[in-house]
């Protein structure tokens, strides 16, 4: 369960940002939907389909970095 922690950190990463990306998308189809009837906010269905995808890659790079450093510490340790 604990061994080749820098691996799992990577891949939670990697879902991370695929699960920011699906949600922005899916919340952007929910407002586009939601403003068919009044076309004057149809604005707001691009806030969560830009920033979705975004947030969630901003989110992944810092779990991402934290695996790599995870990773190179490890790698550092198993050579002393």
């Amino acid at each position: 369960m604990y061994e080749n922690i820098a691996a799992k950190i990577k891949l939670l990463a990697k879902i991370v940002f695929g699960l920011g990306a699906l949600i922005g998308l899916v919340f952007a189809i929910l407002l586009f939907a939601d403003v068919i009837v009044d076309e004057d906010l149809a604005f707001l269905g691009i806030i969560p389909l830009i920033f979705g995808p975004v947030f969630g890659w901003l989110s992944s790079l810092l779990v991402y970095g934290f695996g790599e450093l995870i990773e190179k510490t490890t790698d550092i340790a198993n050579k002393q």
